[in-house]
This record gives C-alpha cells, structure tokens and sequence, in this order.
C-alpha cells in the first residue's frame, strides 16, 4: 500500500533523497556536497505555504517524492503554483507512487486554495494526459522541449 506524507514529519528522508537526485542527475548536481542537496530538501520540509515536499512509502520504505511549489518552471513564471521535482526509483515505477505523489500534491494545491496547479515535463507527458490534465503549451527550456500542463481545482 501507498502512503503519502509531508517530508516534514520525516526529515531523516531528505538524505535518501538526495542520494537519489545526485544520482538521477549529476550534470545537474555535479560540485555539490550530499549536505547541500539534502539542505535543499529539507528548506521545502514545511507544513504549509510554498514550497510544500511530499514523499511516499511503500511497505514504510521511501518510495518517491514530489513538491508543490511557487512555479512549475522559475522561467515561466505565470505557471504557479507548480507541481515539481517528481521521482520515483527506477525498480519502482509503474506501480502507482507517482500518481499517488501527482494527486496528494494536487490535492495540497487544492487545499491551500489555488483555482490550478501547473507543471513542466520532458518525460511524464502519458502520465498526466491519464490523470487528464490539460496540455497548456510546450516551451524550450535550456536544451529541453518541456510540456506544460494544467489541472484546474475544484474547492
């Protein structure tokens, strides 16, 4: 079963996560320590406001992550706010963790009383149009061609 909670009620996760991001992508991390990632992560360890980490559990093990954030791209910035930052490990995807992280991060938004939730994707385009999220325009950013997505809130 999945379990969705804020990282803030489990702030030891943040170096996992780290981990996991250095990995996922060292051009983009490469010449920060470990500590500076985690610290990233634990700045977005909150209960409320922006930005907001959630992290998923399968079986009480960490499972993935997402963010609810001020813009879905920092260039972009009518985009807000955005969902960001999702990852689950490769020996478990295609188990539902990411649709579950997509929807309790959606539901947060909701929550915190955003009319839309925005996000940027060069790879999870299927996984959104399943969730029916609107394609809102595709942009260049650096050398990626990203999707922008929008989920319209209901209250």
């Amino acid at each position: 079963m999945i379990s969705i909670a804020l990282l803030a009620d489990h702030p030891t996760a943040a170096s996992t996560l780290a981990q996991w991001f250095r990995a996922q992508w060292p051009d983009y991390y490469a010449g920060r320590t470990l500590a500076e990632i985690a610290g990233d992560f634990h700045a977005e360890a909150r209960r409320g406001g922006l930005p907001v980490r959630l992290v998923a559990f399968v079986a009480g093990a960490l499972a993935g992550t997402i963010v609810l954030r001020e813009q879905a791209l920092t260039a972009f910035p009518a985009f807000s706010p955005g969902l960001g930052g999702l990852f689950v490990p490769e020996p478990l995807r295609r188990r539902g963790i990411g649709t579950a992280l997509i929807r309790a991060a959606t539901s947060l938004a909701r929550d915190q009383g955003h009319a839309a939730v925005y996000t940027a994707t060069a790879t999870a385009r299927g996984l959104l149009e399943q969730q029916s999220w609107e394609l809102v325009q595709t942009v260049q950013h650096g050398d990626e061609r990203l999707a922008i997505f929008r989920r319209m809130l209901k209250s």
